[in-house]
């Protein structure tokens, strides 16, 4: 019981909260309506798929925590990616994963962020000009690593 006394409950409730919200999609029926909704993809490159995985996946980041974020966007992807090779469907969960952690923009997207903003010596329009930059040039690298080695 000692043990439990200096658990971090934060930390568990982003956890259990994160699978809550994919476990609410998945018996709604969410995860299979936006699938259908986006069978398109499978007529579209593997490249322009996952600059677009990259790209939904950071835009998330910038508002919601790396974790949720990837528990919101994987089950879908994971559901999407049974339409093609695993070798295909490897790359595009990979892209979620990695894009989960860029988020430069906004002080929230990440604790560093926070951290960097609190200090009072770096303005916001700072952040969203270089953050900018930081998250376009990681959307492309992630997106071009998927693609040519996995």
């Amino acid at each position: 019981w000692e043990d439990v006394k200096h658990l971090k409950y934060d930390i568990l409730l982003i956890f259990g909260g994160g699978f809550a919200l994919a476990h609410g999609f998945e018996k709604s029926g969410l995860i299979i309506y936006l699938v259908q909704q986006l069978t398109f993809v499978q007529h579209i490159s593997v490249f322009w798929m996952l600059l677009f995985i990259s790209l939904t996946v950071t835009v998330i980041s910038e508002f919601a925590s790396n974790i949720a974020s990837v528990q919101l966007a994987l089950p879908i992807i994971a559901a999407l990616s049974k339409h093609f090779p695993q070798e295909m469907s490897l790359k595009l969960l990979f892209s979620c994963v990695l894009s989960a952690s860029v988020g430069f923009i906004l002080p929230v997207a990440t604790a560093p962020n926070t951290i960097a903003f609190g200090t009072g010596r770096i303005p916001l329009s700072n952040m969203y000009k270089a953050g900018f930059w930081l998250d376009l040039f990681s959307i492309f690298t992630i997106s071009i690593y998927c693609y040519c080695f996995l």
